[in-house]
């Protein structure tokens, strides 16, 4: 049951496992006791109250001194790093998406003529409108759809001109479509990468697991073999008490 702890520590801060005097166990984490016989550290989350924040304010600490910690591996190292790097990271790639569109679309707008032959309004804007446009603030603002500026010259040369312009977007390299897509294929890379890793240290941890268990566990082959040849022994013993005690009480008898 220890054992299964200190593995559970181990997995969660990558704390290193030693053996000290009298059968302890001491656990250290970059160099920091953790556990050492019954003596134990705490550690706590620091960071801020609410998410998304900004990247490596999310942190662990020492609960005893307030000093940062440091997690070297295991579920937790990957939990901070997702938090202060991952997904903020893939946060301000997609507010760079949404101020691109919002700022593409409200110039191209501006450029054409709506139905009614007016100037084109913005299309896009942060909610409420003071705000800077993101992926979390971007909306609609236009309400009629015969306020797109479909339109490159005003009343009576109407044309659709505008509305083609704002067709090719698809195709402009640094266009807002182009940044979404890069975005997107950056993360599947990230993705797979990190799927590469966990099948590599799956495959780690399995030879490394097996070799522990071959020191630490219990093999059922092994036990049954002994348990047989205690029951043997037993048996043995048995006997051998049972011919004592039938020879004492023959001597007994004899002097009787």
């Amino acid at each position: 049951q220890r054992d299964v702890l200190v593995l559970r520590i181990a997995e969660s801060t990558g704390a290193v496992a030693s053996a000290g005097d009298d059968g302890v166990v001491n656990l250290t984490l970059s160099g920091r006791v953790l556990v050492s016989a019954t003596r134990t550290e705490q550690l706590k989350v620091v960071g801020p109250s609410s998410y998304p924040a900004a990247m490596g304010t999310v942190g662990i600490v020492w609960a005893s001194t307030g000093q940062s910690a440091t997690a070297a591996g295991g579920t937790i190292d990957g939990q901070l790093t997702a938090l202060n790097a991952t997904i903020p990271s893939a946060m301000k790639e997609l507010d760079a998406v949404a101020a691109n569109l919002a700022t593409t679309v409200n110039a191209q707008q501006a450029a054409g003529f709506n139905r009614a032959g007016g100037a084109g309004g913005p299309l896009f804007s942060g909610t409420p409108p003071a705000v800077p446009v993101t992926a979390a603030t971007l909306s609609v603002v236009m309400t009629d759809p015969e306020g797109i500026a479909t339109s490159s010259a005003g009343q009576p040369d109407f044309n659709g001109d505008n509305a083609t312009t704002m067709s090719t977007w698809g195709s402009d390299p640094t266009g807002p479509d182009a940044q979404f897509r890069k975005m997107m294929v950056n993360l599947g890379i990230q993705a797979q990468t990190v799927e590469r890793q966990t099948v590599t240290q799956q495959a780690v941890r399995g030879r490394i697991d097996a070799d522990r268990e071959s020191v630490a566990g219990v093999n059922l082959d092994e036990e049954m073999t002994n348990l047989v040849a205690f029951q043997h022994a037993y048996s043995s013993a048995a006997k051998y008490i049972s011919v004592i005690d039938a020879t004492l009480d023959t001597l007994i008898n004899m002097v009787r």
